[in-house]
């Protein structure tokens, strides 16, 4: 953080024909593997609601587009490999923000000397929406809903990092069911400018 202070000060007294600063990453790819606790509601009106909570693995691989250095958007596939009598899959999207500032690399250009910067860490938060399936032998049900997450990238390198995220999300199918999940998640990723 200092240094990044020190970097846009000394930035700024430079003469604004010699300096340049661009966006390096246009994307991040990434792999997430988690644990999922889910939490299935059912109402019926003749005999009340039931609830079952099953936990499951997840495999997550998504991607993020920039559109500055802190805000970008996102999409996934995931394929979860359960823990109950049943198999699920779905696609999600988001929003996210990096609201310590820079969550992406950064390439500054003074008199043809080109440095990059990337941040050690970069904490976001997501906002977006899911559609998740769950399908048993004979029984194939569509829920979908909102999805919240907070997480972190560590880069050790410009081009790599580590992700740690943790999300909720609520979904619905029809009046009748609801699927509430908390998920854990870790991953590696790399940062791609194309």
């Amino acid at each position: 953080m200092i240094r990044s202070i020190i970097l846009s000060l000394f930035f700024l007294s430079l003469p604004a024909h010699s300096f340049e600063m661009f966006q390096n990453t246009s994307f991040k790819f990434q792999m997430n593997l988690g644990i999922t606790n889910e939490s299935l509601t059912s109402n019926n009106s003749s005999s009340g609601s039931s609830v079952t909570n099953f936990s499951q693995f997840e495999f997550r691989p998504q991607v993020v587009y920039f559109f500055s250095p802190d805000i970008a958007v996102g999409g996934y596939y995931f394929q979860k490999s359960l823990l109950a009598d049943f198999n699920s899959f779905g696609i999600g999207g988001f929003i996210r923000y990096y609201y310590l500032g820079q969550g992406s690399v950064i390439k500054s250009k003074i008199e043809n000397k080109a440095t990059t910067m990337a941040p050690t860490f970069a904490p976001y938060i997501d906002l977006g929406g899911k559609r998740e399936t769950l399908e048993a032998e004979t029984v194939s049900v569509s829920f979908s809903g909102f999805d919240i997450a907070t997480g972190v990238d560590w880069h050790w390198s410009h081009g790599y990092f580590l992700n740690l995220a943790i999300s909720l999300s609520s979904q619905l199918s029809g009046k009748e069911r609801t699927l509430f999940s908390q998920t854990v998640m870790f991953g590696l990723g790399k940062s791609l400018s194309l």
